[in-house]
């Protein structure tokens, strides 16, 4: 086993990501584990200001301050809590919202008919039908009455085809988070891992723990049909605790 200051000196390289754990800052409870990022970085800096003085106006004296972390992780692959996070709202299950379906009409004896789909139900007066193809526009709205998830048309199709519905709903087991103007991400703990490799290919695991962390609001979510999957970047700002502390790097021993 390397000694305590062969450990020390020993030079290591890293090309892997960070496994992150998330603890509400307020009583230490698990948050979220993300473990599906795609690249992550921490930038540290301060503010240095100088003394000068004499014939040419040289810099003699420089004080340091104003420390500044913050950490960074791109994902392709995102979810719902991962979202919450940065809104600092909690995902609400069963919201209303408005939808678009386009459905083919069923025609009977008696009547022509346009079935929802089971659990997917039309709020009352928010539903406009439509044949496919046409304006939207309230004379080309298809009149009717709309009762337990069917549509039934007020005069019979003379051929079935198809219809753009729109109207709002609510999905018992969809997740929705909302962002408010008046509501800010909270404060976390964070604690990364990641590997290390040394010389002789000996494997270290780094632990990376932030005191107090908090996302910032800042991101882009953009959405395309070609090229790579979209990617989503979030940067924390990591703050001191009351002890001064920012973050700590701790290297484990050889595995």
């Amino acid at each position: 086993m390397a000694s305590e200051t062969e450990n020390a000196i020993k030079q290591m390289a890293n090309r892997e990501v960070f496994n992150n754990t998330f603890r509400n800052l307020a009583d230490g409870s698990i948050f979220d584990y993300v473990d599906y990022a795609n690249t992550g970085s921490v930038d540290y800096k301060v503010t240095s200001v100088y003394a000068r003085g004499g014939q040419g106006g040289g810099r003699r004296m420089r004080f340091d301050g104003e420390p500044e972390a913050t950490m960074k992780f791109s994902t392709q692959i995102i979810t719902p809590k991962l979202i919450s996070m940065v809104a600092g709202a909690e995902v609400v299950k069963g919201k209303n919202f408005f939808r678009h379906k386009t459905i083919t009409s069923v025609t009977d004896d008696t009547a022509t008919k346009i079935t929802f789909p089971v659990g997917e139900t039309p709020v009352a007066d928010t539903l406009s039908i439509y044949p496919q193809g046409v304006e939207l526009n309230d004379t080309n709205k298809v009149a009717g009455t709309f009762e337990t998830g069917t549509f039934t048309f007020a005069e019979k199709a003379d051929n079935d085809g198809e219809y753009e519905c729109f109207y709002q709903t609510t999905v018992a087991d969809s997740q929705t988070v909302t962002f408010k103007s008046n509501v800010f991400p909270k404060s976390f703990i964070w604690d990364g891992e990641t590997l290390w490799k040394d010389d002789d290919g000996n494997v270290r695991t780094e632990v990376f723990h932030a005191y107090n962390c908090s996302p910032q609001q800042n991101f882009t979510m953009s959405y395309s049909n070609s090229g790579d999957p979209s990617s989503l970047e979030l940067t924390f700002d990591l703050m001191s605790d009351k002890d001064h502390n920012i973050f700590d790097k701790t290297f484990l021993p050889e595995e």
